[in-house]
């Protein structure tokens, strides 16, 4: 981090409280938060009706790993800031807006390495409808500018790390679903109706995921997607 990088954390505390804490909501939903939580999730779902782990677990997790993919954007965009705040200590608004602008175009250079072509094109035709725009190939230019835009990049992240989250989900959540069917069968075709299929299959799920090293397995994979 930089060692001048008191303007930025300046900059962002001198905000009213109502725009800091909208700039931690929006920053937490245009970040790989959206993913990890949502993969998380559904691990939690695979575990059952038991809570185990946590909202507060898998919350906290979530954030610490996207706080290890977000840092070197973060990083970028509190260096930027630095660099148009400077030494004046703030008594610029328009070096406020200046440094904060800058921040946003370092985090958008993350959202668009995020999101597909196709995507934001289907976006880009919903806001030229919207628009009432009705002819494209002669707004090539204000086309291009407007997939840039937060107003297309925005939705299209979350679209596009919803979808992700839940692909990945989905092949979390079969071996757990798979093992409550073999225990339900197994209870069954004994005729022990008494026992809970869910809570008896709980402590095979902890021994597959324990003996699989999961926790790791789903972090390091989730940490790759964005290396790739």
């Amino acid at each position: 981090m930089p060692e001048n990088s008191y303007s930025a954390f300046a900059l962002f505390l001198d905000l009213p409280f109502l725009g800091l804490l909208l700039l931690i909501v929006f920053a937490l939903i245009l970040s790989s938060y959206v993913k990890i939580a949502t993969v998380l999730s559904f691990v939690r779902a695979g575990f059952g009706f038991t809570g185990m782990p946590s909202v507060f677990i898998t919350g906290g997790l979530a954030l610490v790993l996207s706080l290890f993919i977000m840092m070197p954007t973060l990083t970028q965009s509190i260096s930027k800031v630095d660099e148009a705040v400077g030494d004046k200590k703030l008594a610029s608004d328009v070096a406020r807006v200046r440094g904060l602008a800058l921040a946003a175009e370092s985090w958008k250079e993350f959202i668009f390495k995020n999101t597909t072509n196709e995507a934001r094109l289907v976006f880009v035709a919903l806001a030229e409808k919207l628009d009432k725009r009705s002819n494209r190939q002669s707004n090539q230019a204000s086309i291009a500018e407007l997939e840039n835009s937060w107003r297309i990049l925005a939705p299209t992240f979350i679209l596009s790390e919803l979808k992700k989250a839940f692909a990945t989900g989905l092949y979390l959540f079969l071996p757990f679903l798979l093992i409550d069917l073999l225990v339900a069968a197994v209870l069954m075709s004994l005729n022990i109706v008494q026992l809970n299929p869910y809570l008896t299959s709980l402590p095979l799920k902890v021994l597959v995921f324990v003996a699989l090293d999961g926790w790791n397995l789903v972090s390091f994979n989730l940490l790759n997607t964005y290396l790739s």
